[in-house]
This record gives structure tokens, sequence and C-alpha cells, in this order.
């Protein structure tokens, strides 16, 4: 599960964070994959949230999530799944 463990504060910094679960149900592997400030190019309406839509593929052993940021570009992580420990 990806996810922003603080949804009411979306214009503040906050963290993009993976849970890893063994049975599907309880979530205990916790691991911040991204806590980057975003800085609007054009200030707007309706452009609140550092990470946004997020969306996951595995892949020869990497994990790529792309992610809105605050409704105006659109970045993609990667990382090898070994790093998580």
């Amino acid at each position: 599960m990806i996810y922003l463990p603080d949804t009411l504060h979306l214009y503040d910094p906050n963290s993009l964070v993976l849970s890893l679960s063994a049975d599907g149900k309880q979530f205990n592997k916790n691991y911040i994959i991204a806590n980057e400030l975003y800085h609007l190019k054009q200030e707007r309406l309706w452009k609140d949230g550092q990470y946004g839509y997020p969306v996951s593929m595995v892949y020869n052993g990497e994990m790529y999530v792309i992610i809105s940021r605050q409704k105006e570009s659109v970045e993609v992580l990667q990382f090898k799944l070994n790093q998580l420990k």
C-alpha cells in the first residue's frame, strides 16, 4: 500500500509511505519512499497535496512509483526492492 499518512495538511511537507503486509490485513512494515517538498511553478487553486495519485509497479526487482506533484507535474520514483529491509 502506498499512501500519505496525513491528508488533513496537504500543503505542509508530507511523506509518501510504502506499507507492506505478510497477510494482507496487518500492514506493519513501513518505509518512507519520498519526503521532499515541492514548490509550485504557478500558483493556482486546487493544487494541493505534495504527492497525489500514486501508481506502482514492480519490474526486474525494482519498484516504480508514478506520482503527481501538486497536480502540476508527474514524477517517477524508482528503487530496488532489496533496499527494503
